[in-house]
């Protein structure tokens, strides 16, 4: 906008280069592209006495704890 009105202002008794412009229409912002934020449960390591947030999926298959590594099952 700026640059457009600072030609016309110099380039306007100039016969020999016309500027024509036009509106420069906004573009509505996109969304990023992100993973979705899923369902986390607390769960209590007993190993590490720590509590940790997992996926609710994982505190049924059970896996290891994110700490110190020991296997754990799903009803822990």
């Amino acid at each position: 906008m700026f640059l457009q009105k600072i030609l016309r202002k110099y380039l306007k008794n100039n016969k020999n280069i016309k500027v024509k412009t036009r509106k420069i229409t906004k573009k509505e912002p996109e969304l990023p592209i992100s993973r979705k934020i899923g369902d986390f449960e607390i769960k209590n390591y007993c190993c590490c006495d720590i509590q940790a947030k997992i996926k609710s999926i994982n505190s049924f298959e059970g896996g290891y704890c994110p700490f110190c590594g020991e296997i754990l099952d799903g009803n822990n």
